[in-house]
């Protein structure tokens, strides 16, 4: 816990909340969570961690709403460096098959030449 967590546990020491309470609001502190929404005197400690539970949950799930586009954004790159991959593949492929192209022709051209002279 940091000193401002620490100090908002502390607020709720002498307010007559039982061990197992106090547990959840310390839970709930360490977890960044709105414990104000569950730290009630009358309210048992079970119905407190199914309140704190119930707030990770909801974080998880935004945390994940909020990657995901970050997520399809690194596929599509990965997918852009790919498609630019095998065009320069294609591309080279198309100049050793041009090469060769030129080989074939000057070799023509040499036994052409050979056959008349």
């Amino acid at each position: 816990m940091n000193d401002e967590q620490l100090e908002l546990y502390e607020s709720y020491l002498d307010k007559g909340f039982n061990e197992d309470q106090l547990y959840e609001i310390k839970k709930g502190i360490e977890e960044g969570n709105d414990v104000s929404a569950f730290a009630r005197l009358k309210m048992p400690a079970s119905e407190m961690a199914h309140i704190r539970k119930t707030q990770n949950f909801k974080k998880s799930l935004n945390k994940i709403a909020d990657e995901k586009p970050q997520k399809q954004e690194e596929e599509t790159i990965e997918e852009e460096i790919d498609i630019r991959t095998k065009y320069e593949k294609i591309a080279d492929l198309a100049i050793t098959i041009g090469e060769i192209s030129i080989v074939v022709a000057v070799i023509s051209l040499l036994l052409i030449m050979l056959r008349i002279i």
